[in-house]
């Protein structure tokens, strides 16, 4: 029987995964900026803030959208212009998967979209990849498809929306040429097919056309805003090219955070998607593909924030593992749900009582200690994740993630052996994929588990707020940046990477005031900062779980 089986439970469903898109982003307005966002939000507040975007080598729409979000949110709430973005996407993914396949499918795609932590963050990560880029990806796909149904005419309102939707997604960020070089690949794909030369060449001269059009708008960008500096973005961009001295192991490091944060959940379907479905797909499968060659093989994006690049996989990672899923579920007597179901849970529940187990917490360098654990097998460790636009930071288990990867790993493996049993073995795997979002939810919004950096800023920035003894700080890893700026005491960051030692060490020898250390990750006890504030007098002291907040009194400690 259907699963689902009347547009009453349809549209009640999509109501309820709706509410909990929402809700559950909600709660994450407020997490203290960091890295980039910082300098996003702190821009906001500055006369014409809105232009630093094309100061940065960026595409010139995007300063305009920061412009706009700062005048309608403020540069406190900087996160809701990600999730009103996120909540659209939401909303066109329903109606694109809808078009495309039906409503079954529409919403096992938006439950995934819903569950995936990935998907949260990318709603509350200030910054454009994760919601606006998605937001242009999703328009041109549906009028894309709606003009090549309605018989790829040449005059139509939907090709005009279609190359539209194409410039603004390219002028707010120049990476969106991924997604014109797949569409365009998929224009000539069609034709070939047909093996209609005649439109391959009609395709070629509209394809000059809209390139010429669009190097045009792109030049005359500054016209529209003011000293737009076109060269910079060139160099910007140029700046990533770079086919020799990458940071293969940083690269790596960065892959495999973006496989923990997309989850097995979105993962595994991969495997399960059929020729049908692959071939209705193939945009969304090219797109991951084209992807991957982009931001590993093409450009060196290792010293960049590769993770936040990364989160336009989740749309196509939700569509794939929606419509997968779904098939594989489309006839189901529930009650044979319920034993997998229960099983699965009580693997879960297994998997997160162990994070209560003690755990060792490594510090950020060397990394080899990383290694050292793994390869040992002592996997009571917590692992950091923070990145270059948010989060701040929060821990996880490494038993947890590895506990749970294995396991889903053996569990796909059987199910592609033992296809009558492929339905069983699948339910463990939402299962225990629900579940694994959920921590990974849980720890980046609350940090019950492990520690909640937010909390223990908003501590500090009191503390330092009321001492008037206290005149500048400086702060580790930038961790509550925004704060100190908005009460006037920010004097800097410090960032514990072994290539930054000799320039902190003239830091150390000139500066005489305070730091605040909100310690995720940790620094190491040998390294040289931890011996300078051994040196320094703890005056405010605060701990979350495995974290602490310290404002070291600096001042009159020897030279260094």
């Amino acid at each position: 029987m259907e699963l689902f089986s009347s547009d009453k439970k349809f549209k009640i469903l999509l109501l309820l995964f709706m509410g909990a898109f929402i809700f559950i982003r909600l709660l994450g307005v407020h997490t203290s900026y960091h890295q980039d966002e910082l300098r996003i939000a702190s821009e906001i507040d500055q006369p014409h803030g809105w232009f630093f975007a094309a100061g940065y080598g960026h595409a010139p729409l995007m300063g305009f959208i920061y412009s706009i979000s700062g005048s309608l949110f403020g540069s406190e709430n900087m996160r809701m212009f990600p999730l009103i973005f996120s909540i659209a996407n939401f909303i066109l993914l329903f109606t694109l998967v809808k078009y495309l396949f039906d409503w079954t499918r529409a919403i096992w795609v938006v439950a995934f979209f819903t569950i995936s932590y990935f998907s949260l963050l990318s709603a509350l990560t200030v910054d454009v990849d994760g919601a606006v880029l998605p937001f242009f990806l999703l328009l041109s796909l549906l009028a894309f498809y709606k003009w090549r149904e309605a018989g790829g005419f040449l005059m139509s309102k939907w090709l005009i929306l279609f190359l539209l939707f194409l410039t603004a997604g390219f002028l707010t960020k120049f990476s969106f040429i991924l997604v014109i070089a797949v569409l365009i690949f998929e224009l000539f794909y069609q034709a070939w097919i047909l093996g209609n030369k005649r439109l391959i060449v009609k395709y070629g001269l509209g394809l000059v056309l809209f390139l010429g059009l669009l190097s045009v708008v792109l030049i005359n960008a500054h016209k529209i805003i003011p000293n737009y500096p076109l060269s910079d973005a060139i160099i910007h961009a140029r700046g990533y090219v770079n086919f020799s001295g990458r940071s293969y192991f940083q690269t790596a490091v960065q892959v495999v955070k973006v496989l923990f944060f997309a989850s097995p959940l979105l993962v595994a379907p991969l495997l399960f998607i059929n020729k049908e479905d692959a071939y209705k797909l193939r945009i969304f499968v090219t797109f991951l593909l084209s992807g991957l060659i982009f931001y590993l093989v093409l450009f060196d994006f290792s010293l960049g924030a590769l993770d936040k690049y990364f989160q336009f996989v989740v749309v196509p990672l939700s569509v794939v593992g929606g419509v997968s899923f779904s098939r594989i579920f489309r006839s189901v007597v529930i009650r044979k749900l319920l034993a997998p179901v229960a099983i699965g849970a009580s693997v879960a529940v297994f998997f997160f009582l162990l994070q209560f187990i003690p755990h060792f917490v490594p510090s950020l360098w060397p990394k080899s200690d990383w290694a050292n654990r793994v390869v040992n097998f002592q996997w009571n460790f917590l692992v950091p994740f923070t990145g270059g636009s948010g989060p701040v930071g929060f821990y996880i288990s490494w038993l947890y993630i590895t506990l749970n990867w294995i396991s889903v790993i053996l569990l796909v493996i059987l199910a592609l052996l033992k296809i009558n049993q492929r339905m069983f073995l699948l339910t463990m795997v939402t299962v225990l994929g629900v579940g694994y979002n959920l921590v990974f939810a849980e720890e980046y919004l609350f940090g019950k588990i492990n520690g909640n950096p937010t909390k223990l800023i908003g501590s500090a920035v009191d503390y330092i707020k009321n001492d008037s003894q206290i005149e500048k700080i400086i702060t580790y890893n930038n961790i509550g940046g925004y704060e100190l700026m908005k009460i006037g005491k920010y004097e800097r960051r410090l960032y514990v990477a072994p290539k930054y030692e000799p320039f902190y060490a003239g830091i150390f020898s000139e500066f005489r005031g305070h730091f605040l250390v909100i310690d995720i990750p940790r620094i190491g006890p040998n390294s040289p900062y931890s011996k300078y504030f051994s040196a320094c007098g703890i005056i405010y002291e605060k701990y979350s779980q495995k974290i602490s907040s310290k404002v070291y009194d600096c001042r009159n400690i020897p030279k260094f």
